[in-house]
């Protein structure tokens, strides 16, 4: 600093001798003499980025320099990024559009719902996980249906859009969610009304009513039945419910996590066809792969911390069932005016392929003429 300072006047960092002959060194001259032209460089940088003229023009070239090396440094940091989610995008794509994970996917699920009370004899009641009150299970899992219409919905429309640049075709391809969110709040009355219908609302006494309690009684709470009163009033009273009943849980899980493989699914064609893919459609689809794994984690969770075995497999038969009514039944219809059709309808062409397969070789609902 010292020496920077010395070429800008007389009064640099040297030693002076005062009048008393005692020798002093001004270095608190120096500091402000180096902030002085720290704040020069900055005025300068300033001035050269809003286009002002410059109050010193003999170190334009050294802003200038400093301004392309970080122009520089961050577009080799964009660079780096972007191969990086596009290397993760494309292995991703790949993956879930694959014929033989789309043919067993519920396959896997059924798996896992069928077995997955078994692993309850290993899992440990001192985990996080065995707690209702766990963040995962506030935050996501009872609103489970609306992060997948949030995450799923903004994917296929901006992929639907980005294409076609049509709104009707958007809508359409949107319309899909509308039909599970209609079927899974219809299910979801119907479960209800079940439950109520077919249970029964029981309050548990500590004494018969005579206030004695025989030793066969010891070991067994007396419970009073207690008629019309619904499942939800039932359990806010503290009393106990018994009742025919079907995971609602496990319904909306495995329903969601078809769903995502399906929409998703058709990603992978989608690139290999050439379809322009920009960064927010490629972070939008890995947000849906993320909820993906995250619905497949809390089911897992759910069977093996929380296992009731025949309602939770009642609820994961019922879910797998519609996905099978809705994409492998209705939706293979093609687009109509009854019909949004199969993930992927309408939305790319190529020539010379007239039987409807994409560039796998695989019917993934893309028309190709």
């Amino acid at each position: 600093m010292c020496l920077l300072l010395s070429h800008h006047g007389p009064t640099g960092c040297a030693p002076r001798t005062l009048d008393s002959g005692v020798t002093f060194s001004p270095m608190t001259n120096c500091h402000n003499q180096g902030n002085m032209l720290l704040k020069s460089h900055i005025t300068e940088t300033i001035h050269w980025i809003s286009g002002s003229p410059f109050p010193n023009p003999s170190i334009r070239g050294t802003s200038c320099l400093l301004l392309f090396v970080c122009k520089s440094a961050q577009t080799q940091v964009q660079m780096f990024l972007n191969s990086i989610l596009v290397a993760v995008t494309d292995l991703t794509a790949k993956l879930l559009g694959n014929a033989s994970f789309r043919r067993h996917f519920h396959l896997l699920l059924s798996v896992l719902v069928l077995f997955g009370p078994a692993l309850s004899l290993w899992a440990s009641q001192y985990s996080i996980f065995a707690k209702k009150s766990h963040f995962l299970y506030r935050m996501f899992l009872r609103s489970g249906w609306g992060w997948t219409c949030v995450f799923s919905g903004s994917f296929t429309f901006l992929l639907s859009f980005s294409v076609r640049r049509s709104l009707c075709l958007s809508l359409r391809h949107l319309s899909r969610l509308a039909v599970a969110g209609g079927l899974w709040a219809g299910f979801r009355r119907l479960l209800t009304l079940l439950g109520d219908t077919t249970g029964s609302c029981y309050e548990p006494l500590k004494a018969p009513l005579g206030g004695q309690m025989s030793k066969a009684e010891a070991g067994q709470s007396l419970l009073l039945l207690r008629e019309g009163e619904t499942k939800m009033s039932c359990l806010n009273m503290g009393m106990q419910w018994r009742g025919y009943e079907v995971s609602e849980d496990t319904f909306l899980l495995c329903l969601c996590c078809l769903l995502l493989a399906e929409e998703t699914a058709v990603f992978g064609p989608y690139l290999a066809l050439g379809g322009p893919s920009g960064a927010p459609l490629r972070l939008l689809f890995l947000f849906c792969v993320f909820l993906l794994s995250l619905w497949v984690f809390l089911l897992f969770c759910l069977l093996a911390y929380f296992p009731q075995f025949p309602t939770q497999l009642l609820g994961g038969a019922l879910g797998c069932l519609s996905w099978r009514a809705l994409y492998q039944g209705w939706y293979r219809m093609g687009p109509s005016w009854y019909c949004p059709g199969r993930p992927g309808a309408g939305l790319l062409t190529t020539q010379g392929r007239k039987d409807g397969t994409t560039a796998n070789g695989q019917s993934n609902g893309v028309e190709t003429n």
